[in-house]
């Protein structure tokens, strides 16, 4: 899927060149986890990892894929990564265009990404 907006194209090379931001979208591929096990599991200090998530949700990469109660009664919401892959073309006149792949059977109306 082409990202059409050249703003949200600009948001994705952001989020892939940011280290903390790259290894949240990663951790979050295959299964979906809280901010807390993200900022345990890739050693990201936990306020860093608040902040990215937010950026990367409001952009349209991260979902909230389900909320759970712990045994203490504390509310965990699990995020999963919208994108599996994307590809980076660079074309004349500083042009970017970006290409994603969803991640699973994700609703394309769900994704902040698409036109």
């Amino acid at each position: 899927m082409l990202v059409s907006d050249p703003a949200k194209s600009l948001d994705v090379v952001k989020a892939l060149a940011d280290s903390y931001s790259r290894k949240i979208l990663f951790s979050t591929i295959s299964k979906s986890s809280s901010i807390e096990e993200i900022s345990q599991q890739m050693h990201i200090p936990i306020s860093t990892c608040y902040r990215k998530m937010q950026s990367l949700e409001s952009s349209g990469m991260m979902r909230r894929d389900k909320t759970i109660i712990d045994d203490h009664g504390k509310k965990l919401v699990l995020y999963l990564s919208i994108l599996k892959n994307a590809t980076i073309n660079f074309g004349s006149e500083e042009e970017i265009s970006v290409e994603v792949s969803l991640n699973g059977n994700l609703e394309l109306d769900s994704l902040i990404l698409a036109p």
